[in-house]
């Protein structure tokens, strides 16, 4: 799921950061399987989680340990105006997305908006 929706061209905006608990050797990988840097995107590994836990969006998944949680988020000069925040799980998959990142970008008066999926 992530992979594949996470992924998509850059649409306009000047920065699209794919960001996950692994090291940078796997973000790599990751990256060249989806051709990552021809769209413009940068890859980056949180490899001891330090950044995900500093977030908040920290999670235990059964059999893979600490991982970070599905969010995008659009920054503003270093301000988050727009924070979506999936429910815990490895297959939650309903706000993070770049169709409601963009719709939510283009909704009038988009202040800061934090969308956080309950089951």
């Amino acid at each position: 799921i992530c992979s594949s929706k996470h992924l998509p061209q850059r649409l306009g905006i000047d920065s699209v950061v794919c960001v996950a608990v692994n090291d940078e050797f796997v973000m790599e990988a990751w990256g060249k399987g989806y051709h990552a840097q021809d769209k413009g995107l940068l890859m980056l590994g949180d490899g001891d989680g330090s950044f995900t836990r500093a977030l908040g969006l920290d999670q235990e998944l059964e059999g893979m340990g600490r991982r970070g949680r599905r969010f995008s988020a659009y920054v503003d000069d270093g301000v988050v105006r727009v924070l979506n925040i999936e429910a815990p799980g490895p297959m939650s998959y309903k706000v993070s997305g770049p169709e409601n990142m963009l719709r939510l970008l283009h909704a009038p008066a988009v202040i800061i908006q934090t969308l956080i999926n309950k089951k």
